[in-house]
């Protein structure tokens, strides 16, 4: 009996046999997020939303599962045996005895020499054949895997780390009409922790970076704007983001990507849930400001802006070059959303 999923599995080293459990969880548990993600529509961005941080926490508790839950068994019959080679059934026909040879007179009696023995010279060794080089092809696979783990989990310290010098080398933002306004939609939404407003010549778009102590970093351009709908369309947005942890579910979101980077699936999540995150923050705006068609505009003024600079990779961005068409798109026929993030209850019956 071969065991796919199990510890006991014939000729399958224990490692590929637990990360092939894995694998199956996880692929079940994107399938489903994937197609709640499709049934769910466009206009539920929260409730898609919640459903992705919940698979996300999901995916990395499935190798703590692994030792929780019953592992899954699928045996296989052994390959049945060809009728040429079916042994016959044994009939009791007498045997005859094989006639008894003499003993060579120049042996003594009673000294028995096995036909297999060789006689070898006294001090004389032999050489034993060398081991045979055998290639482990589950230490192979480990190699490789934990190699690529170790250079993601690499560059996601060297993101982190240049996200900080970013927010060191910034300035803080001297704009009267932005600090004013950052009190109060910081106020508005409920933000009980400080945010920092810097600026940096090293941003061409407004990016929130940090989590337990947030910093919205505008682009120098912008910092001495005291255009009152722009101000209020870009700090609501990046303050949405604060709100709504996205920061912290963006390390959560490359730490899973990390742990599954040989899985297929594992690499469209960036893409899938940034633009979930982007439209609930949208959404927000334009309920709050009223009109779709002011946001719009303030929008594309942030994005005419937009060149390529060294943006940290895990800041949150109000406008990237990649989506900012179907963001465009979605703004024209929204209504707009009275908040960027459902209530706990239903975030946990979600979950």
């Amino acid at each position: 009996m071969f065991q796919v999923f199990g510890w006991a599995s014939l000729g399958a080293s224990e490692p590929l046999v637990v990360a092939f459990d894995a694998a199956v969880r996880a692929t079940v548990l994107l399938a489903l997020a994937f197609a709640a993600h499709a049934a769910l529509g466009r206009s539920r961005a929260l409730v898609r939303s919640a459903l992705w941080n919940a698979c996300l926490i999901g995916l990395l508790l499935i190798p703590a599962s692994l030792a929780a839950l019953p592992k899954l068994v699928v045996s296989a019959p052994l390959p049945s045996v060809p009728a040429a080679v079916v042994v016959r059934e044994f009939q009791a026909t007498p045997v005859p005895m094989p006639p008894q040879v003499e003993r060579p007179a120049s042996f003594p009696p009673g000294d028995a020499v096995e036909a297999s023995s060789t006689v070898r010279p006294s001090g004389s060794a032999v050489a034993e054949p060398p081991p045979a080089v055998r290639l482990d092809l589950a230490t192979l696979a480990l190699g490789v895997y934990l190699a690529v783990a170790t250079i993601l989990a690499a560059r996601l310290a060297v993101s982190l780390s240049l996200v900080y010098r970013m927010i060191q080398r910034c300035r803080p933002s001297s704009g009267r009409e932005w600090t004013e306004a950052l009190g109060r939609w910081r106020k508005a939404l409920g933000i009980g922790r400080r945010v920092a407003l810097l600026e940096s010549d090293r941003v061409s778009v407004p990016v929130v970076v940090g989590w337990l102590r947030p910093s919205i970093i505008l682009p120098a351009r912008l910092g001495g704007s005291d255009d009152r709908p722009m101000i209020d369309a870009v700090l609501l947005h990046e303050l949405s983001h604060v709100r709504r942890g996205d920061f912290g579910w963006n390390l959560v979101r490359r730490l899973v990507q990390i742990v599954y980077w040989p899985h297929p699936l594992a690499w469209p999540l960036g893409r899938v849930i940034g633009a979930v995150r982007e439209q609930a923050c949208d959404d927000l705006c334009i309920h709050v400001l009223g009109a779709a068609s002011a946001y719009r505009a303030s929008l594309i003024d942030v994005a005419a802006g937009l060149i390529r600079r060294p943006d940290p990779s895990l800041g949150l961005a109000m406008a990237r070059a990649a989506n900012l068409g179907e963001r465009l798109a979605w703004i024209d026929r929204s209504r707009g959303a009275s908040r960027c993030l459902l209530p706990t209850p239903a975030r946990l019956a979600t979950a």
